[in-house]
Formats: structure tokens, sequence, C-alpha cells
């Protein structure tokens, strides 16, 4: 796991100096406050904020194996189904094949569950990876709560298409348009709660996300000046807060 801590006159300014300490974009990393000015760890941090970066693809919270190009991840654990892989050495033909197994195996998956009139459209979305976007009737049963049983299939087929491939690709998995409509309906709660945090001069704190949850979070409000945001807590106990600046 690759993390620092850095401190600042306030937590936008802490988060900067981590970036630049890991040589990435504050987009890349999650946010732990260690301490602030007016707490009680801040009595000891000489009127400064530290906090400790962590970059999202080693997120604390995931214990998470390589398998096939995709994050085989512990029962109790999340998986995260956001970031594509960077690493990507292999050709078109390999991808193609890859895309085209997954989807056979995808087909069958869904078809057994009790999914109707099946048909998956794979595209390419990225440098190594397909989405396969399933469409049929009942397509609730392989959505499930909170994207939860999606997210378990798509690392069933991941895992299945790239058996015994070094350069497996990432597998993307979607039922009626469902990640999409996911991550517009975090944006828009975003900025909601951003917008209730300036306007009481309070912190907002938003428990139950996963760790691509927080980070689209994270994204959304990151160029906002009037808020800035953090994760605190490990495990299951972490939580987004979203913090008005002093303007």
């Amino acid at each position: 796991m690759k993390s620092v801590e850095a401190t600042g006159k306030n937590v936008q300014e802490a988060r900067r100096m981590a970036a630049e300490m890991l040589g990435v974009s504050e987009d890349q990393l999650e946010f732990e406050v260690i301490s602030k000015p007016g707490t009680l760890a801040g009595l000891f941090g000489g009127g400064e904020c530290r906090v400790r970066a962590t970059l999202v693809e080693e997120d604390a919270s995931a214990d998470t194996d390589e398998v096939g190009g995709q994050q085989q991840i512990a029962d109790d654990e999340e998986f995260d189904s956001a970031p594509a892989r960077a690493d990507w050495c292999g050709d078109e033909s390999t991808l193609e094949l890859v895309g085209l197994k997954a989807a056979e195996i995808a087909e069958h998956i869904v078809s057994e569950i009790g999914v109707e009139n099946v048909h998956i459209a794979t595209e390419r979305t990225g440098d190594g990876e397909i989405t396969l976007n399933v469409e049929g009737d009942n397509l609730g049963l392989i959505i499930g709560r909170r994207g939860e049983t999606l997210d378990a299939l798509q690392l069933i087929v991941a895992i299945a298409a790239n058996r015994s491939r070094e350069d497996g690709a990432r597998i993307i998995l979607d039922a009626e348009d469902y990640r999409r409509r996911h991550r517009d309906t975090l944006h828009e709660m975003a900025l909601e709660y951003a917008a209730d945090a300036k306007k009481r001069g309070e912190e907002v704190v938003i428990p139950d996300l996963k760790a691509y949850e927080r980070r689209i979070v994270h994204m959304a409000l990151r160029d906002d000046p009037g808020v800035e945001t953090y994760s605190e807590g490990e495990g299951r106990d972490r939580v987004l807060v979203i913090s008005p600046t002093e303007q």
C-alpha cells in the first residue's frame, strides 16, 4: 500500500502537498484527515492540518489480488468496478477474443439466472477494456441491491474470460446502462450535499459508500472551491466527509 502523510494550513493545502509527494493528481488518492486545528488531535499538530493520502487502487479497505487483469476481492470486501487497466500490453486480436469469450460466458450465466431474450452488446471502452451491456427481460435479477449482483457477475465473467492469460483485458459488465445512471445519481447527490454543507457551514458525512463511489464523489467536487472532501475510518466504517472551506 502506497501512502504518505502531509501537512498544510488547511485540508486543501495538505491534500496538494500529499499529491505532490506521490507524484499523482488528487483524484487518484483517498484522503483521511488525521488532525485539524480545533480538534483534540489538532492540539498536538502545531495548528496545522495533517492528512494521510493513499492511492485509490491500493485502498486499505480492499484486499485484492490480480487475476487475469481483474481484481479478485475477498467475499467480505467491496468490488471497485470503475478504474480501467493502465498497463494493458496485449494486442487487438487478444482483446477481441477475450471480449467474445466474455460475452458468451455472460450470456450463458444471465440466461441461467432467469433473464429472457438476452442480447449482449460488446464495446471497447478503454485501453484494454471491454464493456458488455446486457439487454433483455427481468434485468433486475442481475443488477441486485446497489448493483452488488452485477459486480459479482462481472468478477466471475472477467476471471473466466481471462483464464490463463497474462495480458487479460478489463471486463465491465453493465445492464440497462445501470453503471452510467448510478454515476449520474452519485454526481447529483454530491452536488446537493456540497450545497447543503456550504449553506449550513457544517460538514456532511456520507456513510455506506464503496471505494469507487467515494471516488466519484471526490471527482465531482474536486473543482468546487467551497468544499473539500476526504475519507475517515477503516473498512466498512469508512465514511466520506464533505466539509465547507473558509472563504
